[in-house]
């Protein structure tokens, strides 16, 4: 089964994503980078308690997120705060690749 996974840019997030490969095959992530945590910075809030630990299965791009993440303090990017046409668009961009 293919999984589009979009979350919070958080560690829960990450953490969330780390562990779809043990029940799903194919997973591929979206608004789950870096670009799009600097991009709406504006809507950062404190992450309240942070997971810790490593997540090998994240991609290069997914774990440069979560590192930023943790050196700017534990920050998070709820999924519903992004601009919704920017995010629809770049769903649909995914759906239509795979």
């Amino acid at each position: 089964m293919r999984v589009i996974y979009w979350g919070d840019l958080d560690s829960d997030g990450f953490a969330i994503l780390h562990a779809l490969p043990s029940t799903c095959d194919d997973v591929t992530s979206v608004l789950m980078d870096e670009t799009v945590l600097l991009q709406f910075r504006d809507l950062w809030v404190s992450e309240p308690r942070a997971a810790g630990g490593t997540y090998p299965t994240l991609t290069g791009s997914e774990q440069v997120a979560l590192m930023r993440i943790r050196s700017e303090g534990n920050v998070r990017l709820e999924q519903e705060r992004i601009e919704w046409n920017y995010a629809l668009g770049r769903l649909l961009e995914v759906a239509t690749q795979i």
